[in-house]
């Protein structure tokens, strides 16, 4: 069952000379119980895409379709509760309530779902997610990845059909970014939800069933990407090259190539994408 499907969608912003498209002609489907990772750098588009898909912004042109329903022909007024009933949102910087609980901040979102036991609700989600002795703890008083499980569990406790992420490790370290989006895996397999995350983060690529790269606004094959030895950033084979020992290795900058050739024997073989 095919619970997103994005066709032809082009987002500009402005007009005239200055009109900026930020996503140009994408086409994406996410099907039920599909992990979709979309990676690309900063500017690419990943976040516009992701609120275009989510309803919040509306496409210049295309169609965006939940579970086979038109939500680009929608008016202002019917799409909050399409957004409600069907997709959770995970953001980079959690947008938790500062002056509620992380129980009180679940609860918000189940009781503004109809759901008639928003409490109860809320409780069971976050101790499935490890918070059962956090729950009356305000946002100050947890860390970085409690935060964001919060956030999982807010996104989660309606039952939506599809799980939409920005940036979900972008505040977190290395360890406790992948134990999140670990947790989001299960829940989601668990569940059979589908999950869409934008990131330029490689350390979580192996959550998703699939990787798709974005690049000014449009999806290129991963054949062609690959990893800058110093960085660690997925880039192009492009401009920045240098062959060693008959091996070829791309940079994402001047800087990060004269790194590597001061210091070439520091670092491991490149893997293509």
């Amino acid at each position: 069952m095919m619970i997103l499907d994005l066709h032809k969608v082009k987002k500009v912003f402005g007009i005239g000379e200055t009109a900026v498209t930020a996503v140009n002609d994408i086409d994406l489907e996410v099907k039920k119980g599909e992990i979709v990772l979309i990676m690309g750098p900063s500017g690419s588009g990943k976040t516009t895409l992701l609120s275009i898909a989510g309803g919040i912004l509306h496409p210049t042109e295309g169609e965006v379709k939940i579970k086979g329903k038109n939500i680009t022909r929608l008016s202002e007024e019917e799409l909050p509760k399409v957004r409600l009933e069907n997709i959770g949102f995970i953001f980079q910087s959690f947008n938790l309530l500062a002056s509620l609980t992380a129980l009180e901040n679940v609860e918000v979102a189940a009781w503004l779902g109809g759901n008639k036991d928003a409490a109860k609700k809320a409780a069971e989600v976050l101790s499935v997610l490890g918070l059962k002795d956090r729950l009356n703890n305000l946002p100050a008083d947890l860390s970085g990845g409690e935060k964001q499980r919060v956030a999982i569990a807010r996104a989660l406790v309606n039952d939506p059909e599809i799980v939409l992420a920005d940036e979900p490790t972008a505040n977190l370290d290395s360890k406790m970014g992948h134990e999140v989006v670990m947790q989001l895996k299960k829940i989601a397999k668990d569940h059979n939800k589908s999950v869409l995350i934008v990131s330029h983060d490689n350390r979580i690529r192996d959550i998703a069933d699939r990787v798709l790269w974005l690049e000014d606004g449009k999806f290129k094959e991963l054949a062609k990407m690959v990893i800058d030895p110093v960085c660690g950033m997925s880039i192009e084979k492009r401009d920045y090259k240098y062959l060693y020992k008959d091996k070829e290795f791309y940079f994402c900058s001047p800087g990060c190539m004269k790194e590597f050739k001061g210091n070439v024997d520091q670092y491991p073989n490149t893997s293509t994408l």
